[in-house]
């Protein structure tokens, strides 16, 4: 975390992310609901990583989800008072 409050990125851990992500099937991909625990050690076991790393791809997945939907809330609120709406 300290090297991204920096400007840097941890390469290793992006390699990380794609290779659980390339784990993942298409289905999974375009519905993250979709994956369980089966599938979650499914695709640990196809990526060389552990469930954990998995779940931890996906918890940064939905926190981020839920951050750009709230600031897309924030703008739409803020253009909406501008224009008068």
């Amino acid at each position: 975390d300290r090297m991204m409050a920096q400007g840097q990125v941890d390469e290793h851990a992006l390699d990380k992310m794609e290779t659980i992500i390339n784990s993942m099937t298409k289905a999974e991909r375009e519905k993250p609901d979709l994956i369980n625990g089966s599938r979650r050690a499914r695709i640990a076991a196809g990526a060389g990583v552990s469930v954990t790393a998995v779940n931890q791809l996906m918890k940064q997945y939905s926190e981020t989800r839920k951050q750009v939907k709230k600031m897309i809330e924030d703008y739409e609120k803020q253009s909406a008072q501008q224009t008068g709406k």
